[in-house]
């Protein structure tokens, strides 16, 4: 089909000049006697038809109609001083603007030089031999003209294609930041789990020896320690699932310092009003025993959103809301918009990637955008393993 539509612009115009020439020697030159018709036929035809080389050969299309032109008036017309036909200007105008259009560098100066000395040549002999500069400048200046404006056109596409390719790149560039940032999110979030299903693991293997020795010992079993088993070991099964798609190999070492909570979010508090700005918090409900992994991906959540309102909201107002329900935590981070000029720290968005990698690992939900006030906020729910616990 590609081919096929390419054939047909290709050749349309050669044929429409082709039917004008035999139109125009049929009904404008009468007078002429058969022979000087075929002989104008046998020059303006192929003239007409070496067009459709005009988008793959363009230099050499028009140095051919500039020398079919000159072959035309000298030897078949012979009257240099005569007005020539329609079809020889049309022709070469067409060639001269697909020259600009179409052919680059040398291939450009060697064509337009060529036909251009022909042509120029052809309009001072007939100047020369009787015709008037009035006649003959608009032609030249009309030539010109074509050969200018298919250049420009050139140009003009030539940078919407440079542009169109700088977008695809700058596009694919950030899905590759995005995609590395959210890599590099999972294996933090690796590191993290890894140390809290130790701890799990490691409190059952406490619990379940302290049974045994008091099953040895011939002391009656308590319900409390099974049932704290129990919960210890769903909780941990139930991390190392998510664990499992997210463990990287590039750092087996696990980190020594313990982990955040959101019990300790009131250090990052201090840091950002340390940094100019007006915090307020506000948690309900209670934390009771909320699982180890998300309350550290809430934490996480609720730093990096005071940290990008640090970055790119300077002295704004920033509101805190931690919400503990049975099913879930909630949280709300909200800044009113910037002060003062922000610092010219661009938002990569690897941030937002961060968030969102560790709201998908529980299953929960994420919005950050700005709001009607031209502040920004982040709503997070990440679900308990209570409620997965039922």
């Amino acid at each position: 089909m590609g081919r096929a539509v390419a054939a047909v612009q290709d050749w349309s115009l050669p044929v429409a000049l082709t039917v004008l020439a035999a139109a125009e020697v049929t009904f404008f030159y009468t007078g002429a006697s058969n022979g000087q018709q075929v002989a104008m036929l046998a020059v303006l035809v192929p003239l007409a038809l070496v067009t459709v080389r005009r988008r793959h050969e363009p230099e050499a299309v028009a140095v051919v109609t500039a020398a079919l032109v000159l072959v035309f008036v000298l030897a078949v017309q012979r009257d240099l001083a005569a007005q020539p036909p329609l079809t020889p200007f049309l022709v070469v105008l067409v060639s001269l603007f697909s020259l600009g259009a179409h052919a680059r560098g040398r291939r450009l100066l060697v064509g337009a030089g060529l036909a251009g000395t022909l042509l120029l040549c052809l309009q001072v002999a007939a100047v020369v031999a009787g015709r008037g500069i009035s006649d003959a400048l608009p032609s030249v200046l009309f030539w010109t003209a074509a050969l200018v404006f298919g250049r420009l056109l050139h140009l003009s596409r030539r940078q919407a294609a440079d542009e169109r390719a700088r977008a695809e790149r700058a596009e694919t560039e950030r899905d590759r930041h995005v995609r590395e940032a959210a890599e590099l999110e999972r294996t933090r979030i690796a590191r993290e789990l890894h140390d809290v299903v130790a701890h799990s693991l490691s409190l059952m293997v406490i619990q379940a020896s302290v049974e045994a020795r008091l099953l040895a010992d011939g002391a009656d079993s308590t319900a409390e320690t099974l049932t704290s088993i129990e919960r210890t070991g769903r909780e941990a099964l139930t991390e190392l699932r998510r664990l499992l798609g997210l463990l990287r190999t590039d750092d087996d070492t696990a980190l020594l310092q313990p982990l955040p909570t959101l019990a300790c979010i009131d250090d990052v508090l201090d840091d950002v009003r340390r940094a100019g700005h007006q915090v307020t918090l506000a948690v309900h409900g209670s934390s009771r025993e909320v699982p180890a992994g998300v309350d550290l991906s809430a934490y996480r959540i609720a730093q990096e959103a005071l940290t990008n309102a640090v970055k790119h909201a300077p002295g704004s107002h920033v509101s805190v809301a931690i919400d503990y329900r049975d099913d879930a935590i909630l949280l709300e981070i909200q800044n009113n918009g910037p002060s003062v000029p922000p610092t010219g720290l661009v938002c990569s968005g690897h941030g937002l990637a961060g968030m969102r990698e560790r709201v998908r690992v529980y299953g929960g939900e994420l919005h950050a955008a700005s709001d009607e006030d031209g502040g920004f906020v982040v709503r997070a729910r990440i679900p308990s393993l209570a409620a997965e616990h039922g």
